[in-house]
């Protein structure tokens, strides 16, 4: 928890350095869900991934950070799914300039009325069960800076009883100038 404080002060304070480079999203995606697969073999977690063709996916992003809130969204789902089976299911497609990753799970979902809240730094939506799911309530509220940091928007889409959705946007490299990126650090 004292790691997580630590990073999410340095994010606030604009202090947490930032190496921008260009990525092509769909092949680091692929990585990212190929470790994932390995990681989780023999643990009943499904886990798919499609992948729109013909679309540009390449960014400029920090790929360490990226894979922190890619896996900080994953091990979020993990740890609230209660199922023998587990199925996490990653979609990646472009809308306009922008690329859009979801990440949808088969676990428990959250009541409307916490959607608007996950987000928030120490807000749990589990609050009633105490922490016996672990974690600092610092997960969601990271990820959120990481993607505000790379000029992106990050929600999230849930029903109670029919798992959640994350999303996130993300500005293609041809639409935005990568001298504006690095200045504001």
């Amino acid at each position: 928890m004292i790691d997580e404080l630590f990073l999410y002060s340095k994010l606030d304070l604009h202090r947490l350095p930032f190496h921008f480079e260009k990525i092509l999203f769909d092949q680091y995606l692929q990585d990212f869900v190929e470790e994932l697969r390995l990681d989780v073999e023999g643990q009943k977690v499904e886990v798919e991934l499609t992948i729109e063709k013909n679309n540009n996916y390449e960014i400029y992003g920090d790929r360490e950070h990226l894979k922190r809130v890619i896996m900080n969204i994953v091990n979020n789902s993990l740890k609230y799914i209660e199922k023998d089976n587990k199925k996490l299911s990653f979609h990646l497609s472009t809308i306009d300039s922008k690329i859009l990753f979801k990440m949808a799970d088969n676990g428990p979902g959250i009541a409307e009325e916490n959607l608007p809240f996950i987000f928030d730094r120490f807000y749990r939506a589990d609050m009633a069960r105490g922490t016996e799911k672990g974690g600092s309530g610092l997960g969601l509220s990271i990820t959120k800076r990481i993607i505000e940091e790379h000029q992106g928007n990050i929600w999230a889409e849930s029903k109670k009883g029919q798992g959640t959705t994350i999303l996130f946007t993300l500005e293609k490299a041809g639409d935005i100038n990568e001298n504006h990126i690095n200045y504001r650090r």
